[in-house]
């Protein structure tokens, strides 16, 4: 417990002295990319930790990802991850790799479409993929988004790289506080370990800063949550 708290806390002091200059997005909503992007030559920094400090099954997902806006309403993303499944004392690495692309439908409707892949850094394997597309809606009141889309993905453990099972995502953004305080909820379909129900809070401090908790719901096991945290810093 000692551990993950020092982790935690290493997250959000790393987060905070970051200093930079202005830009506004919000990119995922829990787990389930969202429909905002980086404007041309803008960078994110993510830091995340998704944690289960209970047995049976206690694991940690410590994540850096660094996303960049390229232009015509799209984003690259590069960062890392590392597992530590406590209750085994296994360990893994991996390299995540991402895109992403956003139409405007109309000025309230989107859609967005595109692709992660995970590449395993200590074992020779398969590389898992995860390749999404949704329609979000924003509403005017208290600026409501209503995502709804499929994703697909290869088979766990993956055996072949092209994508085979399928999936459902949805997703709700709406502020409590106007620029300041948002709830979120996200839902992916499927047992496998990225199927989760997902709920918590966006608090933006400032501008370009945004800090969520939450809370992650397996469906394969709905008692066995995992707590979530993520901070992120925008900087052209």
């Amino acid at each position: 417990m000692y551990k993950l708290k020092k982790k935690i806390f290493i997250l959000i002091v790393t987060f905070c002295l970051i200093s930079v200059r202005y830009a506004s997005a919000q990119q995922i909503i829990i787990t389930v990319p969202n429909a905002d992007f980086l404007g041309k030559n803008t960078t994110m920094l993510r830091l995340s930790d998704r944690y289960r400090p209970f047995n049976p099954n206690s694991a940690n997902f410590l994540s850096t990802s660094v996303y960049y806006g390229i232009g015509a309403k799209s984003e690259v993303a590069v960062g890392v991850t590392g597992i530590d499944f406590n209750a085994s004392n296994e360990t893994a690495g991996l390299l995540n790799l991402g895109v992403k692309k956003v139409f405007f439908i109309t000025d309230r409707f989107k859609l967005t479409a595109g692709s992660r892949i995970d590449i395993n850094l200590e074992h020779t394997k398969t590389p898992y993929n995860f390749n999404f597309a949704h329609f979000s809606y924003q509403f005017p009141w208290r600026d409501l988004r209503i995502t709804s889309g499929m994703f697909t993905q290869n088979e766990v453990p993956q055996k072949d790289f092209i994508s085979f099972s399928s999936g459902v995502l949805l997703g709700l953004e709406v502020y409590i506080i106007k620029d300041k305080l948002y709830f979120v909820s996200d839902w992916v379909s499927r047992k496998e370990l990225v199927g989760n129900y997902g709920i918590g809070l966006k608090y933006k401090p400032t501008p370009t800063t945004g800090i969520v908790p939450g809370i992650l719901f397996p469906n394969r096991d709905m008692s066995r949550i995992f707590f979530f945290i993520a901070a992120a810093k925008f900087f052209n």
